[in-house]
């Protein structure tokens, strides 16, 4: 399976360690019709008009669980995740696999001023946190 990661989990910054060792198919990928705000120190991402950088990472199962827990996203009761496990289909790969990110559950709570990254990179909004030499 497929993960497109485009905030802390990015090469580079504070959650990379935990794709370190998944192989990176797409070091440059973009989701059309979403777009990214700040939730303070990471992103998330929300149905609309935009687009949003990212990478695109094989996974595994064991791996899925760990995003499952740092995303706040419960299979067993989706509307009460931070996060909604999403199928997607981001520009950069184009084989038809199936890809999933994570999608910010914004109907947990009543709060709607977000700050928007224009950009749809979070990079512009938090630069890396490590440099990014390590080769995805």
């Amino acid at each position: 399976m497929y993960v497109f990661v485009y905030g802390t989990l990015r090469k580079g910054d504070s959650r990379f360690g935990v794709l370190d060792e998944c192989e990176c198919v797409a070091e440059e990928a973009y989701l059309d019709d979403y777009y990214m705000i700040s939730l303070g120190g990471f992103p998330g991402i929300l149905p609309g008009v935009g687009q949003v950088r990212g990478e695109i990472y094989k996974i595994d199962e064991d791996i899925l669980d760990q995003l499952d827990r740092i995303e706040g996203y419960r299979e067993d009761d989706p509307k009460h995740s931070l996060y909604i496990r999403t199928v997607v289909s981001p520009k950069g790969i184009e084989d038809g696999r199936e890809i999933m990110t994570y999608v910010y559950n914004d109907e947990r709570t009543s709060r709607r001023d977000h700050q928007i990254i224009e950009s749809g990179d979070w990079f512009d909004a938090s630069p890396p946190r490590v440099p990014r030499s390590q080769k995805a």
